[in-house]
């Protein structure tokens, strides 16, 4: 309903300990004998699929500037020595205060009800897709995905 947004860049320091993941399954590495199987390959597809809808359902590329809409914005969490990254929706998955909205995930056989989060990914500073997720309208509020901090 509403098409991708965005929110501003943020700069991490040092590199993961922790090996890549995908959302809640953990992807293999990229070889000779099963190329395209390692999680940059699959990030990848999540991020060109929700580009290429937006620019189907909306004709303009990604993303749609956030303009103060906090319920729509996505944050972008790293706890402390843990070498992983979580993208929530909504400024009140991380103030966790009342006045602060957090996107819904809202699953109904009714189309004109149901509301969710489709997919969230994260691009390094290159353009590259270093984590990524597909969502669901049962997954429970926040939206949220979890990834490896990449080393570089």
């Amino acid at each position: 309903k509403h098409g991708l947004f965005a929110s501003a860049a943020v700069n991490t320091a040092g590199p993961s300990a922790a090996g890549a993941v995908c959302a809640l399954e953990t992807c293999g590495e990229n070889t000779a004998d099963a190329p395209g199987s390692g999680c940059a390959t699959q990030f990848g597809v999540v991020a060109a699929e929700a580009e290429r809808v937006q620019l189907r359902d909306f004709g303009a590329a990604p993303f749609t500037p956030t303009d103060g809409n906090v319920k729509h914005t996505p944050y972008i969490l790293f706890p402390r020595g843990a070498g992983t990254a979580r993208v929530v929706v909504g400024r009140g998955a991380v103030t966790g205060a009342g006045g602060d909205p957090i996107h819904p995930m809202t699953p109904s056989a009714d189309a004109s009800k149901v509301h969710f989060i489709e997919a969230i990914y994260v691009k390094d500073q290159d353009g590259a897709v270093v984590g990524a997720g597909k969502l669901a309208p049962t997954d429970p509020s926040p939206a949220a995905v979890e990834f490896a901090v990449p080393a570089n």
